[in-house]
């Protein structure tokens, strides 16, 4: 039996994440087997894949697993001069505290086994005059463009993911949907579970044992009943929550063929894109300065409001 301390550097990393640093060979469905079993222990006690570890704490690792740990580095991805400048010329706001950016759509925030540049892998890119670098707080979908808020330092960290947790962070997505809802606004509250497959993933209502989900929505501009532009404020934060609350209610987003919105309507327009934007953000905490961000719309999002005829300052702010 192996015994390891969290480093000051390793504070409020998760359990998961923490191990795929140590033992980047271990498989996550063996380490997810190991976990749930107990043979893993932080301080003596279970914990799940997703604990936040703390400054000092003592992890338990068992002696098969150090066996199991092949020395074989694994290949490391030097990132792409104009993928780096492409994130850099995406922030929109940068203070001591946070780094706020526009994030481009088609961008994935953090890697895959398929997704080789991500802004997770550039972080050091972004420390400018720190000695640490940024931290992610909340993700959005790698087709979804928009607001994207950075931590600097370990208290913003934990301060931001608590603020999420406790919904203390509001947000504004715009998005261009297939139809018209049959209120001009309402309330979503539809559980959501993921569905994981071997070529699929996808995120599906269901009332038996779905996770309470809830969106809310307003309709802002519309034509002829076949394409709405609409406002969303998510309540809760699950995976792609409004791109599958949009599909239940019959109105699935422009672009959007994993969920029934596959663009087949509109011409000159970039059809490999999805037609959802994360419009704004509003950070309720007393200790983050500017506290307010907006995206504009991306250049698809730009073509498709002047081809319907959406006039984007109908479009509601924060109060």
């Amino acid at each position: 039996m192996q015994t390891k301390v969290v480093t000051n550097d390793e504070a409020n990393l998760r359990l998961d994440k923490w191990f795929k640093k140590h033992f980047p060979s271990l498989p996550h469905s063996r380490l997810e087997k190991l976990i749930r079993g107990g043979n893993i222990r932080v301080d003596g006690c279970r914990c799940k894949s997703n604990h936040r570890l703390e400054k000092g704490q003592k992890i338990r690792i068992p002696p098969f697993e150090i066996r199991e740990h092949i020395i074989k580095k694994p290949r490391i991805i030097i990132p792409q001069k104009k993928f780096i400048d492409l994130i850099l010329n995406s922030i929109i706001y940068k203070d001591e505290k946070i780094i706020v950016l526009n994030k481009p759509p088609g961008v994935a925030v953090q890697g895959g086994s398929k997704q080789k540049e991500h802004i997770d892998g550039i972080l050091d890119y972004l420390k400018f005059e720190y000695k640490t670098k940024p931290k992610l707080v909340h993700r959005i979908d790698k087709a979804t463009s928009g607001i994207l808020v950075l931590a600097r330092s370990k208290d913003v960290t934990v301060k931001l993911i608590d603020a999420f947790k406790k919904s203390l962070i509001d947000k504004i997505y715009w998005a261009i949907v297939i139809g018209s809802p049959e209120k001009n606004s309402g309330i979503i509250d539809a559980p959501l579970i993921k569905q994981t497959g071997k070529y699929f993933d996808k995120t599906e209502v269901d009332f038996s044992v779905g996770k309470r989900s809830i969106s809310e929505y307003r309709v802002i501009s519309g034509l002829s009943k076949k394409f709405t532009w609409i406002e969303l404020i998510p309540k809760t934060g699950r995976t792609h929550q409004l791109r599958a609350h949009c599909s239940f209610i019959g109105t699935p987003i422009l672009g959007d063929n994993k969920y029934g919105g596959k663009l087949t309507s509109l011409t000159n327009i970039n059809k490999d894109e999805l037609f959802l934007l994360a419009r704004g953000i509003r950070i309720n905490l007393n200790d983050i300065g500017k506290n307010i961000f907006y995206s504009p719309l991306p250049k698809h999002m730009k073509d498709a409001f002047e081809y319907l005829g959406f006039d984007e300052s109908e479009g509601q702010s924060f109060g």
